[in-house]
C-alpha cells in the first residue's frame, strides 16, 4: 500500500442476514453483489476496495486530497439510502462511515476510527 495521507471509508450491508434468512443466500449473494457494484460505482478514487466481515465493505485511500474523500463518502451515503433493485425483496441500504488521517496516522489508525464512526452511525439508524 503506497505512503502517504490515507483515508478509509467504511460500510455494514444492513439486512444482509434477514434477507437470507427469509430468502435464501441466493438473494443474499445477490444483495452482496448489487452493494459491491453501488460502492465501485461511486469511490472511482479509491486505491482498492474490499469486502470483509461478510457484511461489510472498506474503500481505502491513498494521498487523495479531502475533499475527494468527502464527496465519494457522501455519495455513498445518498446512493446507498435506498437502492432499489428487482432482483430484491426490498431496498438496499448501507451504514457508511468515514475518516480523513492526520499527517503520520497509520493506515490501521485510520480504519479504526472510520470503523467506530460506521457503528455510530449504524446505531443511529437503528434508534430510529
Amino acid at each position: 500500500f503506497p505512503q502517504g495521507t490515507y483515508a478509509a471509508i467504511v460500510c455494514d450491508l444492513n439486512n444482509l442476514k434477514r434477507t437470507n434468512d427469509e430468502h435464501g443466500h441466493l438473494e443474499g449473494d445477490t444483495m452482496i453483489s448489487i452493494a459491491a457494484n453501488t460502492i465501485m460505482n461511486v469511490m472511482p478514487n479509491a486505491y482498492g476496495i474490499y469486502r470483509f466481515g461478510g457484511d461489510e465493505f472498506i474503500a481505502l485511500y491513498a494521498n487523495v486530497d479531502y475533499n475527494t474523500f468527502r464527496k465519494e463518502q457522501f455519495a455513498l451515503t445518498k446512493r446507498g439510502e435506498r437502492v432499489v433493485d428487482k432482483r430484491l425483496h426490498e431496498p438496499l441500504s448501507f451504514a457508511v462511515g468515514g475518516a480523513y488521517g492526520e499527517e503520520n496516522e497509520s493506515l490501521e489508525d485510520v480504519v479504526s476510527r472510520a470503523d467506530r464512526s460506521m457503528y455510530a452511525v449504524k446505531g443511529n439508524m437503528k434508534s430510529k
